[in-house]
């Protein structure tokens, strides 16, 4: 199997295509105007729509979804027969309830094969993660549809977790390194330089559009007085650097500049109204085109 350095856009290229197989009943080309539409497992996963009287985000490419695909950080390229490739999923909200789905679409991206050698490989393990504890949920043989759903969710991570995690940051000084592409966009333009300002803008608009479609919640923020105290947040070392990165899209027909931010970031100023939703941008990502897994990030103290 060869693959490239970055493996996102490889593992997340034929998944929707893999998903599509798995789930859709009618087999139509598209879902606008399938009747199952309202109940269909890809069209929530990959067409998510707004509600009809939904009050933001009314184009149906801004929806965010609710899955995250976090490929490995090494940039290996060829793996032998028998060798094993570890990535991760995260899924957000209502996301949970198709897990199976995304099982079921894992082997079939597994029987279909990825890279450009088409080469197969076999699902053989699915664990579910929280902080240090990890426990299978599939073994690679079971039927993924066996799954306890209300246990996986029951275990999934909340905001405990997060204000947890939150506690353990300084409140005056913090370290941001974005580990894959980070795509921040203000005012309609891409952002190279990771103004904190910039930083938040993104995370809250992820945050509340991820809460909106997919938890069917609506932040309880005053968005204007948090970007206010961002402003105050000065850039205290910059390592970071932008690169650039090139995927085709089979669907778009068309070749694509997806690069981003990459590198590490020392903020300094009051940081204490921020750390939760600096952990949260941790765990979903964050700005554009975060199923690849770009805009994957790591918060630490300085």
């Amino acid at each position: 199997m060869r693959l490239p350095p970055y493996k996102g856009s490889v593992l997340r290229g034929g998944f929707g295509s893999a998903f599509r197989r798995v789930a859709c009943a009618q087999r139509a080309r598209d879902c606008l105007g399938c009747l199952v539409r309202p109940v269909c497992p890809y069209a929530y996963v990959f067409e998510t729509s707004p509600p009809p009287d939904s009050t933001v985000l009314r184009n149906l490419q801004d929806v965010p979804r609710p899955f995250v695909i976090e490929p490995p950080e090494d940039d290996r390229t060829e793996y032998a027969p028998g060798d094993e490739l570890d990535f991760g999923l995260v899924l957000i909200g209502r996301g949970v309830e198709y897990l199976p789905f995304f099982i079921a679409a894992f082997k079939e991206l597994g029987r279909t094969g990825i890279g450009p050698l088409r080469a197969g490989f076999e699902l053989v393990r699915v664990e579910q993660v929280k902080g240090s504890r990890r426990w299978q949920l599939y073994d690679g043989e079971h039927s993924p549809h066996a799954l306890s759903l209300e246990a996986v969710r029951q275990a999934c991570v909340g905001r405990p977790e997060v204000q947890a995690r939150a506690t353990t940051l300084s409140q005056r000084s913090l370290r941001v390194e974005f580990i894959t592409h980070t795509r921040l966009k203000a005012d309609n333009e891409m952002r190279s330089r990771p103004d904190f300002e910039v930083l938040v803008r993104a995370a809250l608009r992820r945050a509340s559009s991820l809460a909106y479609f997919h938890h069917g919640v609506a932040l309880d923020l005053d968005y204007h007085a948090v970007i206010e105290r961002a402003r105050q947040v000065r850039i205290a070392r910059d390592e970071t650097r932008w690169v650039h990165w090139r995927r085709y899209s089979n669907r778009q027909n068309a070749s694509m500049d997806l690069g981003g931010i990459i590198g590490a970031v020392e903020y300094s100023g009051n940081l204490h109204p921020f750390g939760e939703l600096l952990v949260l941008s941790e765990m979903v990502h964050i700005g554009k085109n975060a199923t690849f897994g770009l805009g994957r990030i790591r918060v630490l103290p300085c």
